[in-house]
């Protein structure tokens, strides 16, 4: 009887339903807003920072990096105020790959239980902390959001979007895509695995969305 119960079991958790429930990692990164308006990068790193147990004010953070941030400024923040090395990475904007590229730097970041920082806009910047997919009744994994901390208080904190949003909102700066990440092997991990989804026939995000962050 206790063998029987025991089987019953184990059929019912391997064929669920068509769909299985949505998998995700999402990291445990305190929120902070903006203490002053265009401080986003800014309050990026204090989030961050936090993160790691560091606590810094961001007029400190202001202090060192300045005001108004560049995308070096904010790898330099991340270095200085961090656990993380804080990698910049850039590529050309000439092709959605480029774009495609960028983004799978972030999500292998995130997967390694480290947040990261992207562009929005252009000119402004929010705190990736993590992703969402779900497996269809094929197995095939499917994309269906990236969520982040927006330090603007208008937008707030755990915000969820979709792939094909999340490209039309990471946009270049001077013909150029950024991210900063935490340290360079997570651009590496990033490339391999998004080359390796090309290969096997998937758009990354926006249609098919045949692509699995796991495989980063």
């Amino acid at each position: 009887m206790k063998k029987t119960l025991l089987l019953l079991v184990v059929l019912i958790a391997f064929t669920g339903c068509d769909n299985d429930p949505p998998d995700s990692v999402l990291l445990n990164v305190p929120y902070y807003e903006w203490e002053r308006n265009g401080y986003c990068a800014i309050a990026c790193i204090q989030m961050w920072a936090a993160y790691d147990h560091r606590y810094v004010a961001q007029s400190e953070i202001a202090a060192s990096v300045g005001a108004f941030t560049t995308p070096s400024d904010i790898a330099m923040g991340v270095s200085e105020f961090t656990d993380s090395v804080g990698w910049l990475e850039w590529t050309e904007a000439n092709s959605a790959y480029n774009q495609d590229l960028c983004i799978a730097y972030s999500i292998a970041c995130v997967k390694d239980k480290v947040p990261s920082i992207m562009p929005f806009y252009g000119n402004h910047a929010v705190l990736s902390i993590g992703y969402q997919y779900h497996t269809d009744g094929a197995g095939t994994p499917i994309a269906d959001n990236m969520t982040y901390h927006d330090p603007d208080p208008s937008q707030g904190a755990n915000r969820n979007i979709i792939g094909p949003l999340l490209k039309e909102r990471f946009q270049a700066t001077n013909g150029l895509y950024w991210v900063v990440v935490g340290y360079r092997w997570h651009v590496n991990d990033g490339r391999d695995g998004y080359n390796a989804f090309l290969l096997a026939g998937g758009t990354y995000y926006g249609g098919p969305v045949n692509y699995h962050p796991e495989t980063l």
